[in-house]
């Protein structure tokens, strides 16, 4: 999903942006904020993503 939003290396946003883009991908699901801040959380294990200071960058 955070592909979806960061869509090249190197690209950045902040926290609020990024789970707020998710959240509008999934209008209808009312579990939309967990699905966005779980799927920041797997990204940033995976080495997928960084945050620092409130800012998302995309690695890989």
């Amino acid at each position: 999903m955070i592909g979806k939003v960061l869509t090249a290396k190197g690209m950045s946003m902040s926290v609020a942006d990024v789970i707020s883009a998710m959240v509008a991908s999934m209008p209808n699901d009312p579990y939309a904020v967990q699905k966005a801040c779980g799927s920041l959380g797997g990204a940033k294990t995976h080495s997928f993503i960084d945050i620092s200071n409130g800012v998302v960058t995309r690695i890989r």
